[in-house]
């Protein structure tokens, strides 16, 4: 029975990793640590080792849409890598209480920046069907706009996306990845709550390119930082490990399948509302036990 229930959370966070590119660290931590009593850091490094596995096995379907932004992605990761290994071995020396509350607060913080993403995308779509009912009513649209904002040939965030490729420093992207590799060795998720915002907006991606690219990231990234976390003393059940990737991996192949017509914006807005009901539980659960 209980590897019957962790099957079953493997598989529904399995579909949020494959759908969103992301979360699946962000829901195992709080799973593993107030559900299974695993310590902070342990749940850290079995999260590490599922969100992993599931990621690669959810980049199948995103780089068959085409959504895998390669040479960027690898760019990325490997300044990533660098620097979850440093966030890694902080993590070994911070207490566990002190953990959780800073990944609560992280959780929320980008759970508001997705949120503004998400509603300036909402906005920008529906502009567009009020500008094809202007032009099928005879009236004349100041652009031309699909229904499907993936449609579009040159959208504006590819525009900004190209001007950063072609002139923007690389020191941007550079800091960017060495951050949010920081931030995933140390809190020991895949990485995927600070690689896609980060990818949305510091290389201009949109949601779909973004999630798909992440995890590419999140495959490197998790690799680096459990190589980081060897020798570190961790007491781990492995064949629940194995349940929850297994099932994960599941959920993961077929997240992206069954959310392929899902508008952009409907993506963003869900990944915002599970970071901070995410966040919030975190946070209640770490004060309350203080």
């Amino acid at each position: 029975m209980f590897l019957m229930l962790a099957a079953a959370i493997g598989l529904s966070i399995g579909l949020v990793v494959g759908a969103l590119g992301a979360g699946g660290g962000m829901l195992f931590i709080p799973v593993l640590v107030y559900l299974l009593r695993f310590s902070p850091h342990e749940a850290a490094a079995a999260s590490l080792i599922i969100v992993g596995l599931t990621a690669m096995v959810s980049l199948i379907p995103h780089a068959r849409s085409g959504n895998v932004q390669w040479r960027r992605g690898l760019l990325f990761a490997v300044f990533s890598a660098a620097g979850s290994i440093g966030g890694s071995r902080l993590n070994a020396i911070t207490p566990g209480n002190y953990l959780m509350l800073l990944f609560a607060l992280l959780a929320a913080v980008v759970a508001v920046v997705m949120t503004q993403k998400g509603l300036a995308t909402r906005r920008q779509y529906w502009d567009g069907i009020r500008e094809i009912v202007q032009e099928d009513a005879g009236e004349s649209p100041q652009q031309n706009f699909s229904s499907d904002a993936d449609a579009v040939p040159e959208t504006s965030a590819q525009v900004a996306a190209d001007k950063v490729e072609q002139h923007g420093p690389v020191i941007k992207w550079v800091l960017a990845a060495l951050v949010t590799g920081f931030l995933t060795g140390f809190f020991g998720v895949g990485g995927g709550f600070a690689v896609v915002p980060a990818l949305v907006i510091f290389l201009h991606l949109n949601m779909r390119q973004a999630a798909g690219t992440s995890l590419l990231i999140m495959v490197i990234s998790c690799a680096s930082s459990l190589l980081a976390r060897i020798g570190t003393p961790l007491n781990i059940d492995l064949i629940l490990i194995a349940v929850f990737a297994l099932t994960s991996m599941v959920g993961g192949a077929l997240g992206p399948i069954l959310t392929r017509r899902a508008k952009e914006y409907r993506l963003t807005l869900c990944f915002a509302l599970l970071l901070a009901g995410v966040a919030v539980f975190t946070a209640y659960e770490q004060i309350f036990l203080l």
